[in-house]
């Protein structure tokens, strides 16, 4: 049929206002990032002895984004896990405060003093930090490491031999300090770090009159001992009796033994941001998916992490798909991907897993949608966090199932 010259205009008006109106609008309309209250995501939480998280809590689509305050300062947290490991800081912030004051301390501290490491102080507490201006300096410090300790008293100085052995003293003692203090020794906190720094090398270089002084100090932080993940009990004593150079060597051989190849199992050994507990964590969960191919994939994808938040995504990520598999199907394979984790289960099912505090439908989140694989009608998302009713009904939209991990 052919229209009247006449309405040709009116035509193009109305294709018009079909393209640009509002049935387009709805394409590109996504939600925006939400505020919530810092009480309603952590309840009494939100509040302790010695620290405040802020009463508003920005989400950027998916990560919650905290301010904590204390009188030691402020800092920030990504993740409602996250937010809580910061206050168990704070906490032992103020134990370690209190410690400082005790006869025992500056006893030990006094003998630190005049103790024969004291000239080898900044190397052996600040390795990295001694090292960091140094073109490569922090890759070729591990890299060295784990080779001299593999070879440690073999080729090696006697000179040599001491200052790795009093290296390793050191972290010994850090990681022992703050397994009674209920904190993660490599947290990026760096208010805790320099507390935690000044007792150990106390203990470390002036004796362990500062153990006693431990058992008299209140405590006051158990009751915030709430991990990040649901850890198992072996990867968390793995992290606490080992020194990253022999959770470096633990966690290649583990590697290894999953076929990845060895750039990929240096460029993740050797990652600026993911830090020996994020590493441990996510080798050891991706081990138990015995049955998978492609994990080198999931490697490569961690690698990638662009900070320290991304690292602790992958590491959730990667025991909420140890979850999948206990819980709805075994793995079968990983997909290559450059931005988000996709594989296939057993039945056949495509599944994106996605760690979110609170989802919301965002232009990075249909990104992530539409990595699926299209050769599959069978699409899951496996989320571990809440989500709206938007992205509810987005993926009910493209066909897609959504599946809490818990």
């Amino acid at each position: 049929m052919r229209y009247p010259e006449k309405q040709t205009p009116l035509l193009f008006f109305l294709l018009g206002t079909l393209l640009t109106g509002p049935l387009y609008a709805m394409e590109v309309d996504y939600e925006k990032p939400r505020q919530f209250s810092s009480e309603t995501l952590l309840g009494k939480a939100t509040s302790g002895p010695n620290y405040t998280v802020n009463p508003t809590v920005q989400n950027d689509g998916r990560i919650n984004h905290f301010v904590i305050d204390s009188p030691f300062g402020s800092t920030t947290a990504s993740g409602n896990a996250h937010a809580l490991e910061r206050g168990r800081e704070m906490e032992a912030i103020a134990q370690i405060r209190r410690i400082k004051k005790t006869d025992a301390f500056v006893e030990a501290l006094g003998k630190a003093a005049v103790s024969p490491l004291n000239a080898s102080e900044q190397i052996i507490t600040q390795p990295v930090q001694t090292l960091k201006d140094l073109p490569g300096g922090v890759t070729q410090l591990f890299k060295n490491l784990f080779t001299s300790l593999s070879s440690m008293g073999k080729s090696k100085s006697k000179e040599e031999n001491e200052t790795l052995k009093e290296l390793m003293g050191y972290q010994k003692a850090k990681r022992q300090l703050a397994a009674k203090l209920g904190v993660d020794p490599y947290s990026s906190n760096p208010l805790l770090q320099k507390e935690l720094k000044s007792v150990t090398w106390a203990t470390f270089a002036g004796g362990s009159a500062v153990d006693a002084a431990l058992l008299i100090a209140p405590t006051g932080v158990a009751g915030l001992a709430v991990t990040a993940v649901q850890q198992t009990a072996g990867v968390t004593s793995l992290v606490r009796e080992n020194s990253p150079t022999t959770l470096l060597t633990i966690n290649t051989e583990k590697m290894q033994k999953m076929q990845i190849p060895k750039e990929d199992i240096e460029g993740f050994n050797f990652h600026p941001h993911c830090t020996p507990f994020h590493q441990t964590y996510l080798v050891d969960a991706l081990l138990s998916l015995k049955e998978s191919a492609g994990r080198e994939h999931y490697i490569r994808l961690a690698s990638s992490a662009h900070d320290e938040t991304a690292c602790r995504d992958y590491m959730e990520m990667a025991g909420s798909i140890q979850l999948y598999r206990s819980k709805i199907a075994p793995v079968l394979q990983f997909f290559p991907h450059t931005e988000t984790v996709v594989f296939e289960d057993m039945n056949g099912q495509m599944v994106i897993p996605i760690y979110a505090d609170y989802l919301l439908w965002t232009p990075e989140t249909e990104e992530i949608i539409k990595s699926f694989p299209t050769r599959s009608e069978k699409r899951v998302v496996w989320i571990k966090g809440e989500y709206s009713d938007r992205v509810e009904a987005e993926l009910k939209r493209r066909g897609i199932s959504i599946v809490l991990a818990h």
